[in-house]
């Protein structure tokens, strides 16, 4: 197709859809991020009543792509991701934020003004949402705490907790180090080197049985993080509580 007449179809589609190509400057950006990052649903109407004009300035626009109408396209796909991002961010479930992420992209070649506004109040809002029900740190520690010791005989990774916790892997992780001073990994071999210590006073198992129970993979590691905890190795542990309890039979 001849250029100018292809520039003239898109100039008459952008004039019926009555689109405005949006001219972002840094500081709207920012403003922007701010709204999603905060839940400011309160900020919408203002930006739904101005036309985003606030957002609009000659100077700093940006453009991909020499066709006015694929250049909206592509703006409001960067402009969905990073309000997508944002939300996972702020603690948004990734599957939630993903979700209306690829929900908007899909009908992105159907790219009309208003799915910008509908864009930012659809992130603004999940954020907002996950803030106003917002569980306690220590609520979530709590609930990650629960899941390792349910599942000390099985392998655990993170991001398995984070799925059952409908939170992100580094949220997780960010919130545990924060409120307990150590790593989500630390504190799972600390409790199993605890749940361990039950089955070496107790039980005839072997120390190698007993370190593959709780998923270390190799004995020698298992007896290593068991010293840095306990002070003495696993047969040491075990030996110690034998002779205790000889002695406490002989009394």
């Amino acid at each position: 197709m001849d250029k100018r007449v292809e520039k003239h179809l898109s100039k008459i589609i952008m004039d019926r859809l009555d689109i405005e190509p949006l001219k972002f400057g840094f500081d709207q950006e920012l403003s922007l991020i701010n709204i999603v990052r905060n839940g400011m649903v309160d900020m919408i109407p203002d930006i739904r009543t101005n036309n985003v004009d606030a957002y609009r300035k000659e100077t700093n626009r940006i453009t991909y792509s020499d066709d006015p109408m694929k250049n909206e396209i592509y703006k409001f796909i960067n402009a969905v991701t990073m309000f997508s991002r944002i939300a996972i961010a702020e603690g948004v479930p990734e599957p939630v934020a993903y979700a209306a992420a690829e929900s908007y992209i899909y009908c992105a070649d159907k790219y009309q003004q208003d799915f910008f506004v509908d864009a930012l109040t659809t992130f603004t809002e999940q954020v907002a949402t996950y803030k106003s029900n917002k569980r306690t740190s220590g609520n979530i520690v709590e609930e990650i705490k629960h899941y390792i010791l349910d599942h000390l005989n099985t392998p655990i990774h993170i991001k398995d907790i984070a799925k059952s916790l409908f939170l992100s892997e580094s949220h997780c992780s960010h919130v545990f180090k924060q409120v307990e001073g150590i790593s989500i990994r630390k504190w799972i071999e600390i409790s199993r080197i605890k749940a361990s210590c039950s089955l070496l006073k107790y039980s005839d198992m072997s120390v190698q049985t007993i370190s593959e129970h709780f998923c270390f993979s190799r004995h020698s590691y298992y007896t290593m993080v068991f010293k840095r905890e306990m002070g003495m190795t696993p047969f040491e542990y075990r030996n110690y509580f034998k002779q205790k309890n000889l002695q406490d039979e002989n009394y």
